[in-house]
């Protein structure tokens, strides 16, 4: 069960990424045009975490098996996946930056209501990834492609946005706050378990 945890843990650590939430709280105000809904803004955040999860479903996808052909390949792959865990962990620990740009378009809010937040949750996986990438690979590394690994990770992903939207639609300065409180201590924490990570890759 520790691996189901650490996904899920994973998945609400990507959510408060410092490269995308900060944006979050704007766009539902922006969405929601001054109405304070509860139901849209739970909506709204709904399905925000779900185009992010189509995102993190796909990449397990698609590079789960490679993962495995390396493994079986060559078993000093998982040492070495293991290491590096422990030095992104560090890094993070140690709160020095990590960041890789990532190219992402500029989304304009038209059309549907539904449809636009989904695409606005891909772009903000996206954007999540391009500071959490090392915790997402946590979750590679050590589940490969589990389809039920992959889930959890999504619902921890998703249970927040679904939250801080609902926050966001009764109070912009109270999503404001949770953004800050967070940013204090989502690099720290995710630098602890890509420690534990790489130590279980290693000796597990």
């Amino acid at each position: 069960m520790q691996l189901e945890y650490l996904a899920f843990t994973a998945g609400v650590l990507t959510f408060f990424s410092p490269c995308a939430l900060a944006m979050f709280p704007s766009y539902i105000a922006y969405l929601l045009k001054g109405k304070k809904s509860l139901k849209q803004g739970a909506v709204a955040g709904f399905l925000v975490g779900m185009g992010g999860s189509l995102v993190f479903i796909l990449a397990g996808a698609l590079s789960g098996p490679l993962i495995d052909y390396l493994l079986a390949l060559n078993p000093l792959i998982k040492t070495f996946l293991g290491i590096l865990l422990l030095v992104l962990g560090f890094i993070m620990l140690l709160r020095l930056e990590f960041r890789i740009p990532l190219p992402l378009p500029s989304i304009t809010p038209r059309g549907s209501f539904y449809l636009f937040s989904l695409i606005y949750g891909v772009v903000y996986a996206l954007t999540a990834l391009s500071c959490s990438l090392p915790v997402f690979l946590m979750i590679l590394f050590n589940a490969r492609w589990s389809p039920i690994i992959y889930l959890i990770y999504s619902l921890g992903f998703t249970l927040p946005a679904l939250v801080v939207g609902a926050i966001t639609s009764i109070s912009y300065q109270l999503a404001r706050k949770i953004y800050r409180f967070s940013a204090k201590y989502i690099e720290v924490i995710s630098g602890v378990l890509l420690i534990l990570a790489g130590i279980y890759l290693l000796f597990l």
